[in-house]
């Protein structure tokens, strides 16, 4: 089988797949061979990255909205 027609195979088979949660794995997987940085990251920072997503997907971080952002960031650059 050739990359072309298994990369078809592979995008009609995930179309057909509506779990969620299989969908992410999948996304995952494939996720972690995309290289398409200008700025390409240590594996430190990639090992931070992946801690964070973790504690950010098991609801153990703290989010903000953007507004929420801004309003920090303002804040902290009047301080000084």
């Amino acid at each position: 089988m050739t990359t072309a027609s298994l990369k078809k195979n592979i995008f009609k088979a995930i179309d057909q797949i509506n779990d969620v949660d299989y969908l992410r794995s999948i996304y995952h997987i494939i996720a972690g061979r995309i290289i398409e940085s200008d700025y390409p990251l240590t594996k430190e920072q990639l090992k931070i990255l992946k801690e964070r997503e973790a504690k950010y997907l098991s609801g153990k971080s703290k989010t903000f909205k953007g507004e929420e952002v801004k309003d920090n960031a303002r804040r902290k650059a009047s301080v000084k």
